[in-house]
């Protein structure tokens, strides 16, 4: 269950980053700014994407998990479901005792 709640508030920490992008990085200086300004801008870009990229790649990984976890369950149940046929079939068949 905390899986599953990780992964959702890494989705959306995600997309808010990504809807916050100008609110975030500011706007872009213009082409006559100092050398410094843009290299700052730069920086701020690279930030914003670099924790957008971490938080998609956090919950893909994480949902990967959850994939795999919910898997290794319905093998687990498809296992003791067979073998409870085999078994119910194996009573029905047997000879009737008298």
């Amino acid at each position: 269950m905390r899986l599953k709640v990780i992964t959702t508030a890494s989705m959306i920490t995600g997309l808010i980053l990504l809807f916050m992008v100008p609110q975030i990085v500011g706007p872009r200086p213009p082409t006559t700014a100092t050398r410094v300004a843009k290299a700052q801008f730069g920086l701020r870009y690279l930030e914003w994407f670099g924790a957008t990229a971490f938080f998609f790649l956090l919950a893909a990984f994480l949902s990967i998990l959850i994939i795999r976890q919910a898997r290794k369950e319905i093998l687990e149940d498809i296992k003791t479901n067979f073998t409870e046929l085999v078994e119910g079939s194996l009573k029905d068949h047997e000879p009737p005792k008298e």
